[in-house]
């Protein structure tokens, strides 16, 4: 039966002996112009069973099942062992085959060759070469050459090269890489990957794993809750989801990251016996857990398991074998009881912590009444320290300033000045710097007082010593003229006498 016959609303069993080809059905318009093909060692056989519209049909099927409505098959396809059911749809490539595929979608639309793939799903538009592939869902679009990939879900959008994907309103654009979830937040900055293999680019930054769901069903809203760089970089994120939600922020910004506003980071807890009894080969310097039996943090130093911290009343000692115990020994580096943290180097205690906060530092008694104790030698580029009772009010009109014979007195009694501890006080108790240094202020000013007013005494002293020196001059000059009359009343004499 030639093309030309038009069987269009008609029903009925046509039978086409050089292709070996049977139809069951209406509306197929089989081209009978071309010559037998055989691939190999193939006969050109196939059952087409279609619906009640025109197709066109180009029979280069071997050993296939074609069943449809509506569809176009190029003359330069040729399907191989395959299983095709679909309707409204083209297979239209120019060059390739679809070979030893099941191929089930309504209105799917495919430009370029099929290999050894399943593909079914609905309103499907695949737009570049495929080969080896598994395709599952519905409105899924391939972005470039999907080769050895998976893809499950809806409404899918994918790069290719042994990808997996499930789920809906994802995009995965590294090669090798799988997407789980709804609507994971695309790295749209990347460039689709995966032809041929070829590496793009800044491969360390494509995420290798991406997890996450949408906080709605229409993909608007997009979430990370995993996200795992190619270099090994990994995100957890608990924060939820965002509308607002960018690549940036699900992009790992560390060896791990854990985003979240809601909880916190739960690290192991071992006893202490599950500890000891870590392998050897598992020891690495930094190693950190939380051990239930000291309370505390510990990490694992090289040699030994190091308390980070360590709550009040708990009984606990390490030293450099990582032991433990529950009394103070020489050879430990610490000791954390309900009376505060030791440390000792060289069997010697360093610093000591009380519980209630008071510090020595070369002692482990320091002294109760101070916040801290010292024993040794301290070196500092500078001390600053506030003080009450600054001497000020010594400048005071009225402020008692002793008389020097009273501070002499003073002085020969107790062979101190006034207002200042005593030799032994100081040897037994200490000195309060601050306050010692307001009594020595109050001495100098004191001291400045005696000398402002010895300067005041000298200045009376010198002004009537000037009085004097002018009063001295004046009788020098009442002297010289009595000696001028004096004289001048002997020659008037003497001439008294001559007469």
């Amino acid at each position: 039966m030639a093309r030309s016959v038009s069987t269009n609303a008609q029903t009925g069993l046509r039978y086409y002996s050089k292709l070996t080809t049977l139809e069951l059905g209406a509306s197929d318009r089989l081209d009978t112009a071309l010559s037998k093909s055989v691939q190999g060692s193939w006969p050109g056989s196939a059952l087409v069973i279609n619906s009640d519209d025109s197709n066109k049909v180009d029979p280069k099927l071997l050993n296939s099942v074609y069943m449809g409505d509506d569809n176009t098959i190029s003359t330069t396809v040729l399907l191989t062992n395959s299983v095709v059911a679909t309707e409204g749809s083209q297979i239209t490539a120019s060059t390739g085959t679809l070979t030893g595929s099941v191929l089930s979608a309504y209105g799917e639309y495919m430009t370029a060759p099929v290999d050894n793939s399943i593909i079914t799903g609905q309103s499907n538009t695949i737009t570049h070469p495929q080969s080896a592939v598994f395709l599952s869902g519905f409105e899924i679009a391939a972005m470039d050459t999907a080769r050895y990939s998976t893809v499950a879900g809806a409404v899918n959008q994918y790069g290719g090269l042994a990808q997996l994907l499930v789920g809906q309103y994802l995009v995965n654009r590294t090669p090798g890489g799988a997407v789980f979830g709804n609507t994971n937040v695309n790295f749209t900055t990347l460039p689709t990957t995966g032809t041929q293999g070829v590496t793009a680019p800044g491969m360390a930054g494509y995420p290798l794993l991406a997890l996450g769901n949408s906080g709605n069903s229409s993909g608007t809203v997009p979430s990370n809750a995993i996200t795992v760089l190619y270099n090994g970089r990994t995100q957890i994120n608990t924060a939820g989801y965002s509308g607002t939600l960018t690549q940036t922020a699900a992009t790992p910004k560390a060896a791990l990251e854990v985003v979240s506003t809601n909880t916190g980071v739960l690290l192991p807890k071992l006893t202490t016996a599950q500890e000891s009894i870590i392998a050897s080969g598992d020891l690495y310097s930094g190693l950190l857990l939380y051990n239930s039996d000291a309370g505390s943090f510990q990490f694992y130093n090289g040699s030994a398991w190091v308390p980070m911290g360590a709550p009040g009343g708990i009984t606990a000692e390490w030293d450099n074998t990582g032991n433990t115990a529950t009394s103070p020994s020489t050879n430990f580096l610490g000791t954390i009881d309900s009376e505060g943290l030791v440390f000792r180097t060289n069997d010697t205690v360093r610093l000591t912590i009380m519980a209630g906060g008071i510090v020595g530092i070369g002692t482990s008694t320091p002294q109760a009444n101070a916040r801290l104790s010292v024993y040794g030698t301290i070196y500092a580029q500078k001390i600053e320290a506030t003080q009450t009772g600054w001497p000020d009010y010594v400048f005071n009109k009225d402020y008692p300033l002793m008389s020097l014979p009273s501070v002499e007195r003073y002085t020969r009694l107790h062979r101190r000045l006034p207002g200042m501890p005593s030799a032994v006080d100081v040897a037994k108790k200490g000195i309060d710097l601050g306050d010692n240094q307001a009594a020595l202020l109050k001495k100098i000013e004191e001291l400045t007082l005696y000398l402002i007013d010895v300067h005041h005494q000298s200045e009376d002293r010198q002004r009537k010593i000037e009085q004097l020196r002018a009063r001295n001059k004046a009788l020098a000059g009442e002297a010289a003229e009595l000696d001028a009359l004096k004289e001048k009343l002997q020659k008037l004499t003497a001439k008294a006498k001559q007469k």
